[in-house]
């Protein structure tokens, strides 16, 4: 195709005098501008069909294009500035001022619709124009779904988050090699590491007390069982412990690793202890109280038998009725106190009068320990009850162990907001008196140079119990003393020296008669605490 430009010939006067032709072929030129004209309706159809949206702006906020995207979403244009199509506002739009994009530079970023309640994630580049002008080209990608999505898994993650760190169990994960994956609330307060410092940590770094528990775990991994070890015992500030552990190893989805559970179950194991206590109570009461009633018949007799003897062939032997008895037998009453003299017999009275007073003083205990009280109650402070079983307990004096309750401390720890509770206080000073001389013997036999006692009261305002305890620094008792301090006629006394009825007769007294607790705190070497709890309301009927 050719184009054809006339180019005229003028002569002297001005007047045309001839025209020359030039033809050029502008074949290439139209066939370029329909390409392009092609190229342009391409994009377009593909601007069209694309669920993205796209718009282009100039720098004075004219919009220059949208593809049908930005209209199902926004509406029709009609001659609008892009601040009112997209915002509403009326003065100009920063995106359009935006100096990155007509500065040359592509940026990505995201923005919340209030118009249509969308989230779209924008990304801006520059657009030169035929003029060289600089446009802003936008690509809108809707992202709201997404938005929701990652909305609900931050709401699932915390909502989990809450629920771990909510538990009262210690909750640790681990994965295969035990470096840590998951760190609760109880876990720091257990060890006192943040879960920020504990999160890949070798497990037995931020956990040095589960080291010995290293191999459980490697072996539930393997075997991909739980496995479970309970009743750990763990001493801490002179109290025992005891935890649950139980492993359950991951194996979802591809995860592997495990989660260490730890549940602190002394509450429980004392409980539990308790009970069985309390039954082991109720059953050797019954067998107490008769045991009692047949041992005391036979020995009024023989302290009865005794105690004439005592008088007849002692500081009385001249009587007149002896004197007579001597001379029917044929010998003298000086005779007859020689032969005893010689065989120890006075001695062997004393000694027969001293055993009768000591089995005596048995089957009253044991009458104590069956018998349920019948005395008056009465509203008492426990610090003034303390104080006076203090007093009692300063005149025990063994002047042949050099033994002197007033040598040891007395530290008192007394809570001033404590109620009164009600109760029989002379059957509590008892109780209270039993364990000081307990404790004041222990630390006298171990060679404690510095015994101190101390004392303490509060209230477990939850429980509506009145709590005091008494604490010394002795030498302790083992688990198996510990577990059978209450047992009746258990005693790590010499013999003839404890009944093994006097915690046995202390249990009875706050348990069954009061209502209440009592239970014993203690390792070897870190002294013992006996701790009573009494109901405020009193026992109930």
């Amino acid at each position: 195709m050719l184009e054809l430009i006339e180019i005229p010939i003028f002569d002297a006067d001005g007047k045309v005098a001839e025209v020359e032709g030039i033809a050029h072929d502008v074949t290439g030129l139209i066939r370029t501008a329909e390409v392009k004209q092609l190229e342009h309706n391409r994009m377009k159809n593909i601007l069209d069909v694309i669920p993205d949206g796209v718009y282009i702006v100039s720098q004075q906020c004219d919009i220059e294009y949208i593809n049908p995207a930005i209209e199902r979403e926004f509406g029709p244009v009609n001659d609008r500035k892009c601040y009112e199509y997209f915002h509403g506002r009326t003065d100009v739009c920063p995106w359009c001022k935006n100096p990155d994009v007509f500065a040359g530079k592509s940026v990505q970023w995201e923005w919340y619709s209030i118009k249509n309640d969308r989230h779209y994630h924008l990304f801006d580049a520059p657009f030169k124009n035929a003029d060289g002008s600089i446009s802003k080209f936008e690509i809108f990608h809707d992202i709201t779904e997404r938005k929701l999505a990652e909305e609900e898994l931050r709401y699932l993650r915390n909502y989990l988050f809450n629920i771990i760190n909510s538990m009262p169990s210690v909750l640790v994960g681990v994965d295969t090699q035990c470096n840590v994956t998951q760190w609760n609330r109880e876990a720091y307060r257990a060890t006192g590491v943040m879960s920020q410092d504990a999160i890949g940590q070798p497990l037995d770094r931020v956990f040095p007390r589960l080291s010995g528990a290293m191999e459980l775990v490697h072996d539930a991994i393997r075997s991909r069982q739980t496995l479970h070890n309970p009743r750990q015992v763990r001493h801490e500030d002179g109290s025992t412990r005891y935890e649950d552990m139980t492993i359950y190893p991951l194996i979802a989805d591809g995860v592997e690793g495990a989660v260490i559970r730890i549940d602190d179950v002394t509450d429980k194991v004392n409980m539990e202890e308790m009970m069985i206590q309390s039954e082991k109570m109720l059953s050797v009461g019954g067998l107490a109280a008769g045991m009692a009633h047949e041992i005391n018949n036979p020995i009024a007799g023989m302290m009865q038998n005794a105690n004439v003897m005592a008088i007849r062939l002692g500081d009385r032997i001249d009587m007149p009725a002896n004197l007579k008895a001597a001379e029917e037998a044929g010998t003298t009453i000086e005779a007859i106190r020689d032969f005893m003299e010689a065989r120890g017999i006075p001695r062997m009275i004393t000694a027969i009068n001293k055993s009768g007073r000591r089995v005596s003083e048995i089957v009253n205990n044991m009458l104590n320990f069956a018998r349920m009280s019948a005395a008056q109650i009465s509203s008492y402070s426990l610090p003034d009850l303390l104080d006076k079983a203090i007093e009692l307990a300063a005149t025990d004096y063994d002047l042949k162990k050099h033994y002197d309750f007033k040598m040891i401390e007395i530290r008192k720890e007394y809570d001033d907001k404590a109620p009164p509770v009600p109760c029989e206080g002379g059957k509590i000073q008892q109780v209270l008196l039993n364990i000081l001389r307990n404790g004041a013997h222990a630390m006298q036999e171990a060679g404690i140079r510095k015994p101190v006692f101390i004392v303490r009261t509060w209230f477990e305002k939850e429980r509506k119990m009145v709590c005091m305890e008494i604490k010394d620094n002795g030498p302790g008792m083992d688990e198996e003393v510990r577990k059978r301090a209450f047992e009746p006629f258990y005693t790590t006394k010499p013999v003839g020296e404890g009944t093994g009825l006097g915690l046995s007769v202390s249990y009875f007294i706050i348990s069954e008669n009061h209502g209440g607790e009592i239970s014993v705190n203690s390792t070897p070497g870190s002294g013992a605490g006996f701790i009573i709890r009494l109901p405020l309301e009193g026992k109930k009927p």
